[in-house]
């Protein structure tokens, strides 16, 4: 069930018209019917996987909070050396939950998401080494959202775990929280704390909720059927083939502004459906397309994924004893800006591969994250160098020309990643990008887009950017908005869609293609 389709639309009609009519004490009971109904009509029997993830971080939150509790509770009648062997004691078991519950719910995701690879890595091995040693392929139905969910399963159980809050005792709570259904097929990956109340307290009818949600929806849909779906036709005829130059270059270029145009979109679309049930979810993108450095576009680019990275992977290595010990031997043996270098390097690694390695059961994508950790490290190891050039050039970070050509410069650097994530494997994106250097290909109207195309592509772009500048600017879009005179202002909805059902790009039976980022 797509986030554009006409079942997901009848769902959120009823659901919020429901929603509005029942008392505010038992709204939560409707979203939670709503995350039954589009889960099971979306996977069916898959659901089980669901519940599994629900009832194991429940179970396991309350388990860890009891042991939380006992510490606080006994803790003051202990001597001093009883209270230190008691802390290490009860730390102990509550590792040892969270260790069990993190085993069930990422063991599900690596069973069904990544069994396929791991065998068929092994097997090859097996055959290098000639070792007659097979093991059998199996496939999955993947279960709708397990990635996403998955992750925001992990972050209760550990925050419950840190003391960043206590467990809850609502199960309706944890349901609410892991199944809302806007999110469950692109996310944002949400936080318990940020998200469950709103879901559970019934939330009162706000027209301006209900008009931002509508023009969020709006913008989604012109995002994603107008700009993303046309830019993908050119895309697909491109890719995997022989074509190189300019045209292969377009065609990177016209992919990043695709998936950027897409996902945004899509979640302006899960936005927007939370804002009609007076629900606020994290933004997932500010502006990427002004970073002026690799870090900074992935603070912007997918943010709730950046923020999990660095709260539960970047924070728990760095924490580890292994990278203490490390930090140990590196301070000993190694002074100045290269044992800060190796120190920030090593939790990194892993960020950055479990970045790439989350996105899909590939080494394609182990690749697209490990490129990004050597394009940052690399950037970080040679900063006294450029920071010393920039000095003897006399150029200020500050300067309008550098900022655009740092800009340009990590807009390069994207188109790269981009050329591996599209790419159907690493050959083929090495393929195309030598042949980008080495063939020549101007001809770029006859590779599925016409003259027109190329024009409802450029206006896309401008409308894009000139949000994002008002954006960057800090406006509320909304406020600007509604300050317009009414025949202003539904004179450009009648325009964005028009545009929509016009120039939308549709497929069999008026359907939408399938969203990039509904893969993972």
């Amino acid at each position: 069930m797509s986030l554009i389709s006409f079942p997901f639309m009848f769902l959120v009609l009823i659901t919020c018209t429901m929603y509005y009519i029942v008392p505010k004490t038992y709204r939560w009971i409707i979203l939670l019917l709503a995350n039954i109904v589009f889960y099971f009509a979306a996977s069916n029997w898959l659901i089980v996987f669901l519940f599994a993830s629900i009832f194991s971080v429940y179970i396991g939150g309350l388990l860890i909070q009891k042991q939380t509790d006992l510490q606080k509770n006994n803790i003051k009648t202990l001597e001093k050396e009883q209270k230190k062997a008691f802390k290490n004691k009860i730390k102990k078991r509550k590792k040892w939950i969270v260790f069990l519950i993190l085993c069930v719910n990422v063991g599900i995701l690596l069973y069904l998401k990544y069994y396929g690879f791991f065998v068929g890595n092994i097997n090859a091995l097996c055959s290098a080494l000639h070792l007659e040693f097979i093991i059998p392929m199996k496939k999955f139905i993947l279960p709708l959202g397990i990635s996403y969910y998955t992750l925001m399963a992990i972050s209760y159980v550990v925050d419950v775990y840190r003391g960043k809050y206590q467990a809850s005792k609502n199960l309706g709570k944890v349901a609410l929280y892991l199944s809302f259904f806007p999110q469950m097929t692109e996310g944002p990956i949400s936080r318990f704390d940020q998200l469950s109340e709103q879901l559970y307290i019934g939330n009162k009818f706000d027209i301006r909720n209900i008009k931002c949600g509508l023009y969020l929806i709006l913008w989604g849909l012109f995002k994603k059927l107008v700009i993303a779906d046309r830019a993908a036709l050119y895309v697909n005829t491109v890719f995997g083939t022989s074509i190189g130059g300019f045209t292969a270059f377009l065609a990177v270029a016209l992919y990043t502004f695709q998936i950027y145009a897409e996902f945004s979109g899509a979640m302006d679309l899960v936005r927007g459906t939370g804002y009609l049930f007076g629900i606020y979810m994290e933004q997932n993108f500010a502006q990427p397309f002004f970073s002026k450095t690799i870090a900074e576009f992935w603070r912007r680019w997918h943010k709730t994924l950046g923020t999990w990275l660095k709260d539960y992977v970047f924070y728990s290595v760095s924490l580890s004893s292994m990278n203490m010990n490390l930090n140990r031997a590196v301070k000993k043996h190694m002074k100045g800006y290269f044992g800060k270098f190796i120190l920030s390097a090593f939790p990194l690694f892993f960020v950055w591969f479990f970045n790439g390695f989350w996105h899909g059961a590939s080494w394609k994508y182990i690749v697209y994250g490990l490129y990004y950790y050597f394009i940052m490290m690399l950037g970080l190891l040679l900063q006294p160098y450029f920071n010393k050039l920039k000095d003897n050039l006399n150029i200020t970070n500050e300067s309008k020309l550098y900022i655009l050509f740092s800009i340009i410069r990590t807009t390069l650097v994207v188109f790269g990643g981009m050329l591996i994530f599209r790419s159907h494997s690493l050959n083929d994106a090495w393929t195309m990008f030598t042949n980008i250097f080495a063939v020549h290909d101007f001809n770029i109207l006859i590779h599925g887009l016409s003259a027109k195309d190329f024009v409802i592509l450029g206006i896309g772009f401008f409308m894009i950017l000139i949000i994002s500048i008002l954006k960057e600017k800090k406006t509320d879009i909304y406020e600007v908005f509604s300050e317009k005179s009414l025949f202003l202002r539904y004179g450009i909805i009648l325009i964005v869609l028009f545009m929509i059902i016009v120039l939308g790009i549709y497929g069999e039976g008026y359907n939408a293609s399938d969203f990039i980022y509904g893969e993972f």
